[in-house]
Order: structure tokens, then sequence, then C-alpha cells
């Protein structure tokens, strides 16, 4: 597993820092339940996006920016929060953001999983 651009490393340090010794790496840990649950969220999010559900883009854009703060993925949980913050005021520009989330929790998964 590698590291990221995309990642704050204050974030993983926190992380390690939870570390116990003889245990399985808490970063993979964390990052296997994070991807895990990202795919359910996104899945959510596509469909409140087509069922135009504001509340629920809020909840799972919500859920989402948590984990990927969680985790270091400030980009991505900027994205989160722009959506959270602007889902039942307007539907301006919501497809782009959530086009801009898809785009990067995909890149971000792609750069940490690749050898």
């Amino acid at each position: 597993m590698k590291t990221s651009a995309r990642i704050d490393p204050a974030a993983w340090e926190a992380l390690r820092e939870l570390q116990t010794p003889g245990e399985p790496d808490i970063i993979a840990t964390f990052l296997k339940i994070y991807f895990e649950s990202s795919e359910v969220l996104l899945k959510d999010l596509q469909q409140a996006m087509a069922e135009k559900n504001s509340k629920a883009l809020v909840h799972i854009s919500h859920s989402w920016k948590s984990s990927s703060y969680g985790i270091g993925a400030k980009t991505l949980g900027d994205l989160c929060s722009q959506l959270e913050k602007t889902a039942l005021t307007s539907e301006s520009g919501q497809s782009l953001l959530v086009a801009a989330m898809e785009r990067e929790y995909l890149e971000l998964k792609a750069e940490l999983l690749s050898d």
C-alpha cells in the first residue's frame, strides 16, 4: 500500500499512534473499512442524485465527509462538505460536484491500492 499526496500525513500519523504492537496494521484496517463503506456511500449518493433527494444527499455527504477527513482524505472531505452545505439550497452544480467526488475517490483508491 502506497501513500498519496491526497492524504494528509498528520492523519495517518495519528492513526499510527493507535497501533498496538503485534496487531494487524491499523492503516490497512482503517482503509479497508473506509473503502468498503465508501463503495456503499457512492452508490447511495448516485441513487439520491437520481431521485433528487436533497435530504439523503446531506446525510450521505456528511457521513462520507467524516470518514474521509478521518483517514486524511482532505480533498474528498472538502468536496463532501461543499455538497452537504449546498444540497438543501441549490441543485445547481450538484451533478458536477458529485462527479468530482466520485473521481477523487476513485483516484485516491487507485493510488493507495496500487503496487
